[in-house]
């Protein structure tokens, strides 16, 4: 970690009121005027992070902190567009790493006039752990993970992150439009997900109200040959191999066996949103099409707004925001504006285009209870990101 990070992370840490055995409801990053509250519940780790006002780490950063921090700057740079404009609001970040967190900011007076809770939890149990907490009080729960905990009776959640099951269905929406007639090949690997992942295909073909598609169905089999796999394959078509796997490994080898029989077969891979971060940069990887979907792009045609958001942020910490950063900053500067436009109806408008920065989203009611009551609502929004050669060349809405 260079010193200007070292120090900037310090300088973070105090610039929102938060030092190591301290806490208050009142830590607040940026002040207008009491109401409507909007709270930020960001796993900092401020406390383990910094020991005696000295920061643990050395020069490295731990991942778990880097994300957190990446979300945090891009909601300040959120809040410093609020306070240019004038808006009128009252932002509280919260650590909820801090010791006292879950005594002091869910006791009985604390969350009184929040008006939406924006959670960054980093996993299943701790986004399970506050939603069981505000869900009493009907606070609008805007979550970046998807529902892998089964929370329900919550219809006031929101989760931004589609679960595995909706990409697979826009998936297969996207195939059923654009691909019914090539080649298609599902090629599933041996595991428990790979075969839940595979159902969710299988679901979807047999309940679809338009023509189901027709593929080979065969396993992924680590001692699968590059010969066998070729006889799946027409030379004369596309092949369009849909692999229901999270495992990156299973990626790169299918991956790596279609590029070793192009040009003779074209192909295309159709896998899942962890694909995103799978270097296919290689040479031995080159020459297949490899499709993903992911809830969240930075650009969508609005490069200016990238651009310049990648300004500020380069500005404010010396470095290039992630994914998350971005999530941070669009997240918060979307949904503040929407709320305090819509205090009373703003699960109504939560769909609008009005205050669109990079994605739209398209918040569903999700049932999970025979009675049809909604216990969650979440983004089906899905976009298709295409890379050949390690290279997106194509981002495309099913």
């Amino acid at each position: 970690m260079t010193r200007n990070l070292k120090i900037g992370l310090l300088s973070f840490a105090i610039s929102i009121g938060f030092l190591p055995n301290a806490f208050s409801q009142e830590n607040t990053y940026a002040l207008f005027k009491p109401k409507p509250r909007i709270t930020l519940l960001i796993p900092l780790y401020l406390d383990s992070a910094f020991e005696h006002g000295k920061y643990r780490f050395g020069n490295n950063m731990p991942g778990f902190i880097a994300n957190s921090l990446d979300f945090f700057n891009g909601a300040k740079i959120a809040a410093n567009e609020l306070v240019a404009e004038g808006v009128e609001a009252k932002i509280q970040v919260i650590d909820t790493r801090a010791p006292d967190f879950w005594n002091q900011y869910f006791r009985d007076t604390a969350t009184d006039g929040t008006g939406i809770v924006i959670s960054a939890a980093q996993s299943a149990a701790e986004m399970k752990a506050i939603a069981e907490k505000l869900r009493p009080l009907g606070v609008p729960l805007i979550s970046m993970l998807p529902n892998d905990a089964g929370i329900g009776g919550y219809p006031e959640m929101m989760l931004a992150n589609s679960t595995l099951k909706t990409h697979c269905e826009q998936i297969f929406r996207f195939l059923q439009r654009n691909h019914s007639i090539d080649n298609l090949v599902l090629l599933t690997p041996n595991g428990t997900a790979e075969g839940r992942l595979k159902s969710y295909f299988l679901d979807e073909n047999k309940t679809t109200p338009s023509i189901p598609l027709k593929w080979k169905e065969r396993v992924f089999t680590d001692s699968m040959s590059t010969e066998t796999l070729s006889r799946l394959l027409d030379s004369n078509e596309l092949n369009v191999i849909i692999s229901p796997t999270l495992n990156a490994n299973h990626a790169q080898r299918l991956v790596k066996m279609l590029s070793s029989l192009a040009p003779k077969y074209q192909s295309a891979v159709f896998g899942m949103p962890t694909w995103e971060t799978i270097p296919f940069t290689k040479n031995e990887f080159k020459g297949v099409d490899i499709w993903y979907g992911t809830p969240f792009i930075s650009n969508s045609g609005n490069a200016e707004l990238t651009e310049d958001f990648s300004k500020r942020y380069k500005d404010l910490t010396n470095a290039k925001p992630g994914d998350m950063g971005f999530r941070g900053y669009e997240i918060t500067l979307r949904y503040l504006k929407t709320y305090l436009s819509y205090p009373t109806d703003f699960l109504e408008h939560i769909n609008d285009r009005q205050f669109r920065m990079f994605n739209d989203f398209d918040f569903k009611p999700v049932s999970l209870r025979e009675n049809g009551k909604t216990d969650y609502l979440e983004n089906n929004k899905v976009y298709l990101i295409k890379k050949t050669d390690g290279a997106i060349k194509s981002v495309m809405s099913p």
